[in-house]
């Protein structure tokens, strides 16, 4: 009776988990420094940064080429040579661009926390890749894909203000991870399926 009752239920839960959605999405990238304006950081230094990416956030845009997601990003990190910044409040904008002038763009920019450079605190922090040929995006959706290639321009800044003048760093990127990430309720579902269903196929 218990075996039956476990073959009836494992295919359930596997079915029931199957629907599950991805809602995260791991951006990671890393590149080298190109503009140094401001403490022990020299152009030629490795540059690196990483965040979440919730594409449960609803788009602030009515216009159906331009997406506007305000605070999509968590567990923000830029580290620009051997500084370090996290990441506050932010906003992701996705543009299907309609000419040359107004590109594909990927973009995203919001305030950042960290240590003072030479007394001067950072202020913001902001990445931005674009696509002249309008081929790297298909709509105003956070896309659950992103190819570096596609974009031919693609940078990280940290900017510094001391309340008149502004520093930046600068990185240009080389390499990107863009990975979806499963949702954890489904993917837990998903494995109590399949051993609730082998541990029935042993008893038989």
């Amino acid at each position: 009776m218990r075996n039956r009752w476990l073959l009836l239920v494992a295919p359930l839960l596997v079915a029931t988990a199957a629907p599950a959605r991805a809602v995260l999405i791991q951006f990671a990238w890393s590149g080298t420094i190109t503009v140094a304006e401001i403490g022990d950081v020299s152009v030629g230094d490795p540059a690196s940064g990483s965040f979440l990416i919730d594409t449960d956030t609803p788009d602030a845009d009515a216009d159906p080429q331009r997406g506007e997601y305000g605070n999509a990003l968590s567990a923000i990190t830029f580290s620009l040579g051997s500084y370090t910044a996290t990441g506050a409040g932010n906003v992701l904008v996705i543009r299907d661009g309609p000419s040359a002038v107004f590109p594909d763009n990927f973009t995203l920019s919001g305030s950042a926390l960290g240590p003072d450079l030479e007394g001067v605190p950072v202020s913001s922090f902001s990445l931005d890749m674009n696509d002249p040929t309008l081929m790297a995006l298909s709509g105003d959706a956070i896309p659950l894909s992103l190819d570096l290639e596609d974009f031919a321009n693609r940078s990280a800044l940290l900017v510094f203000f001391d309340g008149e003048e502004s520093f930046g760093l600068r990185a240009s990127i080389t390499s990107l991870s863009y990975t979806v990430v499963p949702e954890p309720g489904g993917a837990a579902l998903l494995g109590l399926g399949a051993l609730a269903l082998g541990a029935a196929r042993r008893r038989r």
